[in-house]
């Protein structure tokens, strides 16, 4: 169970010259019951330095001198001894944040993702499940859905002109299709309003609708490998495929007309709003006062239609099934192949991100319905962005179903490498009060992952990360096998048989042997499986399946397998007659054919989609093929 520790920082006196920072935790081991401490309102973080954070792109110097002022202040020496305890423990906590309303305003600008203790980044620390803003509102109680489907609203808006291009929303959608046909049927249901591709033309084949719709996808002679790999991680021929089966042919422009009638009209209870693209902090009633707005497109797709925050919280507060998550996830930077943006841009940017915040920040402080929203602190790049997006919600399905601030954190973790520029702090969580997880989901499937193994994958993939910058690294070579011993300890108490591909060591272009091993005898009739490989650089392909001679001693067969040369096959594992139980050790060997790219991770995974007797415990750990830069 979390445990939360609450900081609230109020205003200490009318003057607005001190302020108090007032800790509470929810677990009486922590020892802390309205511990009161006393601080100066200023932290020495001057503007230009949050412009340069904002702009997505600041020196590790910069970033590690902004941790350093905002942890003196923040966790100096009367409060590092009440913090100890739950950031550097064992027992998953949350931190809540609670701003006074009087300084909301003038704090909205301090990056508390960005705090640091023991040299560590508190964020990404394992014990620290979420950092949460919590707001005071006017909520309304209402009620919003619980169950599967997961309902998703995605709006991409990208008026031509602006300085920074918003990618097309079919990939992610894409991703999500695939992931959810993995998990079984009727697990998403996904709607877009986009103009990336206005008719969906139900009689073309998907090669006839990309040469027509999307010729910047079309896979040239020419083409270097990592650039047909790029393109064939941007293709969106089953999300194509899942709007035409639903009868969807047409896609509509983001267009704020658009949007409000699809929310008036659609009769989808949504549990997520995904919001692609830019904000802006502007002064639209004469005021003189900036709120934050959304860029939405004008008819023509040609101009910006700035809506105001309070327009967007009236829509949702129209609904009587409130949606109560929203992402807004499109504050990304340049592409890496784009030219870099000079100085008035970068301001332009840092108002976007204020913008976005501002809007998130609002809509959980009304009576919108939203009971949480994610915005973006800083721009991020835009693989980043999808890495993040793609993460979230394989969190939210697979992982740790229902649970939000678990799907945010597995998404940081996934951008954390580079740690420079801090891509992983950029996510903010504004929230009400509440419980995890949010949802009710309830996915069939042949293991559950516990806290424990969250946080062993963690250091699994530090561990990974450090051995393809460093292969000589031991310590990561001794981290890895001493989390491996705990994985099958805790498979053996629960009586549970593990699947795991080992770990290997390769050179660019390379076509590398996997062999896949059983830990625990495999007593099973039947096993529908699905063997995938992902990368972080480039792609890998499967170029053969096959099975070791004990396999074929034991007398299990393979069969109904798909065809090899993608990321993922699929095939049966069939015991015959008079056949033992699989023995441990290599039941399987995969050949993979690396991309020319260093340095790359590629992680290979054996998920048991369905298992007959359906009681045999089941269990999936994933390993990689690393790919080193030196």
């Amino acid at each position: 169970m979390t445990t939360d520790f609450e900081v609230d920082i109020l205003p200490d006196n009318s003057a607005g010259t001190n302020l108090l920072i007032r800790l509470t935790a929810s677990d009486p081991e922590l020892s802390v019951n309205r511990k009161e401490f006393l601080r100066e309102v200023a932290i020495d973080i001057d503007a230009n330095t949050i412009r340069d954070l904002r702009g997505g792109n600041p020196t590790s110097a910069v970033v590690n001198a902004v941790a350093q002022k905002l942890s003196d202040w923040l966790i100096s020496s009367d409060i590092r001894g009440y913090v100890n305890g739950p950031i550097l423990g064992t027992k998953p906590v949350r931190f809540i944040f609670r701003f006074h309303p009087r300084l909301l305003e003038k704090f909205a600008d301090v990056p508390v993702e960005l705090l640091k203790f023991e040299d560590e980044w508190v964020v990404l620390r394992h014990a620290v499940s979420a950092i949460v803003h919590e707001l005071p509102g006017t909520q309304l109680s209402k009620p919003f859905y619980h169950s599967l489907p997961l309902k998703i609203l995605v709006v991409r808006s990208s008026p031509s002109g602006l300085t920074v291009r918003v990618p097309p929303a079919g990939p992610i959608c894409n991703h999500i299709v695939k992931l959810a046909n993995e998990l079984g049927q009727n697990i998403v249901h996904i709607d877009l309003i986009s103009g990336e591709a206005r008719s969906l033309e139900p009689q073309l084949s998907w090669d006839e609708f990309e040469a027509k719709h999307l010729p910047n996808l079309v896979i040239a002679d020419g083409d270097s490998e990592e650039e047909r790999q790029r393109k064939e991680s941007l293709k969106w021929r089953e999300f194509r495929d899942y709007l035409l089966n639903r009868g969807v042919t047409e896609l509509q422009p983001a267009t704020w007309e658009k949007f409000t009638d699809h929310l008036k009209n659609s009769s989808t209870n949504y549990h997520i709003l995904v919001y692609l693209g830019h904000g802006n902090y502007l002064n639209l009633d004469g005021s003189g006062k900036k709120s934050g707005v959304l860029q939405f497109e004008k008819p023509g797709g040609v101009n910006v239609d700035n809506i105001s925050s309070n327009d967007l919280q009236r829509q949702l507060q129209d609904r009587q099934v409130a949606i109560p998550v929203v992402m807004l996830a499109g504050c990304l930077t340049a592409a890496e192949n784009e030219p870099p943006l000079d100085a008035e841009e970068l301001k332009d940017i840092a108002e976007w991100t204020l913008g976005s915040q501002g809007v998130a920040q609002r809509l959980v402080g009304t009576s919108s319905g939203v009971q949480c929203a994610v915005g973006m602190r800083y721009q991020i790049k835009i693989g980043a962005a999808f890495d993040f997006l793609a993460t979230f919600f394989e969190s939210l399905l697979r992982e740790t179903p229902g649970n939000v601030e678990a799907a945010v954190r597995a998404g940081r973790v996934k951008i954390s490498r580079p740690e420079y520029p801090p891509s992983w702090s950029a996510p903010v969580i504004f929230r009400t009060r509440g419980a995890e997880p949010m949802f009710n989901f309830d996915i069939p499937r042949t293991y559950k992952l516990d806290r424990d193994n969250i946080r062993d994958q963690d250091v699994r993939e530090a561990a990974w990360t450090a051995l393809s910058e460093d292969p000589t690294s031991d310590f990561a070579y001794e981290t890895l096998a001493e989390i491996e011993k705990l994985i099958k300890a805790k498979a053996t108490k629960k009586q549970t048989s593990l699947l795991m591909p080992e770990m290997k060591k390769a050179a660019p272009d390379e076509v590398v042997e996997v062999a896949v091993n059983l830990v625990g005898a495999l007593q099973a009739d039947k096993l529908d499986c699905k063997l995938s490989v992902s990368s972080d650089h480039g792609n890998a392909r499967i170029e053969s399946l096959h099975s070791t001679q004990p396999f074929k001693d034991s007398k299990f067969s393979l069969g109904n397998m798909s065809e090899s040369g993608g990321s993922d096959i699929t095939f049966t594992i069939t015991r015959g007659a008079g056949a033992f139980p699989l023995p441990e050790g290599p039941i399987l060997v995969v050949r993979l054919r690396l991309a020319p790219v260093a340095p790359a991770k590629h992680t290979v995974r054996l998920d048991v989609v369905e298992v007959v007797p359906p009681n045999v415990k089941v269990r999936p750990i994933d390993n990689v093929v690393l790919v080193s830069g030196k």
